[in-house]
């Protein structure tokens, strides 16, 4: 599992996917406490903008930590033994 964020991915006519990626971060290197961190400030970032690109960047920076999380907790689950 990868977590990705930006970029572009293509489809080619057999079916060969290629991803270019502004930044990548496979689940086993994601901290999940430094990730609910950074979803944190970005959530007090976003109620106290104080212009619109503050409340882009805090808004693009809780989308990067929700994906983080999300690619995190589901490699998570992947592992719990049956």
């Amino acid at each position: 599992y990868v977590a990705i964020s930006g970029g572009f991915m293509d489809v080619g006519p057999d079916n060969k996917i290629t991803v270019l990626a502004d930044d990548a971060l496979r689940a086993d290197d994601i901290n999940e406490a430094l990730v609910e961190k950074a979803k944190q400030e970005a959530e007090t970032a976003l109620k106290n903008k104080t212009s619109k690109r503050d409340f882009m960047i805090a808004e693009a920076s809780l989308r990067k930590a929700l994906n983080e999380l999300k690619v995190y907790r589901k490699r998570k689950v992947q592992q719990i033994p049956s």
